[in-house]
């Protein structure tokens, strides 16, 4: 079994242990499930991720900005840890092949969108005053800066990965900062 595969794998099984034990049920019902049903539980698996986060993020003290800095270590090391990365490369590819699931990766990446977007017009959030197309594209900015780490991670694996949170904390803060 290739690498990728084996993550995938292995986080389908992580979800279903969460939700039910190690049991030889829970076995039985991770051999039985399609590529299809794989590729659906990997999705929400990576969104309930990306959603833990927002909701660490909405529930720190503070204005949402400085909190969003403050998870820039942790956002850095997840889309370059290279096993869910591997995962993530997986699930482009096959949404380049298959429309159903390039729908649903659309689908949680939206709802992820919304969800930062929330959080950023918010009361404690810095863009409150940002109009709609604005804010979209600072939020867009977001989102290709992070998943674009994956594919730097697989062209230099030997990234300075201090060096790059040092630099991504300044990018971070300019984009979600207001006249900026």
């Amino acid at each position: 079994m290739n690498e990728a595969r084996r993550a995938q794998v292995l986080a389908v099984a992580a979800d279903v242990f969460a939700r039910t034990a190690i049991t030889p049920k829970a076995l039985a019902e991770i051999a039985r499930m399609s590529k299809e049903q794989i590729i659906e539980e990997l999705i929400a698996h990576n969104m309930e991720r990306t959603f833990t986060v927002l909701r660490q993020v909405e529930t720190a003290p503070g204005p949402v900005l400085e909190s969003l800095i403050d998870a820039v270590p942790a956002g850095v090391e997840r889309n370059l840890d290279r096993e869910p990365g591997a995962v993530e490369l997986e699930l482009m590819a096959e949404a380049v092949r298959n429309p159903k699931v390039a729908e649903s990766l659309r689908a949680a990446d939206s709802a992820a969108r919304r969800r930062l977007s929330e959080l950023l017009t918010g009361a404690r959030g810095s863009l409150r005053r940002c109009d709609a197309d604005e804010l979209e594209g600072r939020i867009e900015v977001l989102f290709a800066l992070f998943s674009g780490l994956r594919i730097r991670a697989l062209m230099n694996p030997s990234l300075n990965r201090d060096a790059l949170i040092a630099a991504v904390r300044p990018v971070v803060r300019r984009v979600l900062t207001p006249g900026s």
